[in-house]
């Protein structure tokens, strides 16, 4: 379940992953207990698969961005064949 000592950095308290965000107190209305811990130094974390806030003290593996797929840019043609460049009038 925890390779590469992953046990080692913040996770989800609900589904376990590690691919999260931080998120603002200006946003959100943390417990008690949630603001203790930050008062005490810990960090707060969104899990983006779950949108579970929580803290920890642990740190994040990585920050966690969403990956868009690129696209190929296509040239555009420049073909002087008459069909291909065929206008009506």
């Amino acid at each position: 379940m925890w390779a590469d000592r992953a046990w080692l950095y913040a996770h989800c308290p609900k589904c376990y992953r590690q691919d999260l965000t931080m998120w603002n107190e200006k946003y959100y209305n943390p417990g008690a207990f949630t603001l203790l811990q930050l008062r005490l130094g810990a960090k707060p974390y969104r899990c983006v698969a779950c949108r579970c806030n929580f803290s920890s003290f642990r740190r994040r593996k990585e920050k966690f961005e969403w990956r868009h797929q690129e696209r190929p840019v296509t040239p555009p043609e420049a073909e002087s064949d008459p069909e291909v460049n065929h206008r009506f009038d």
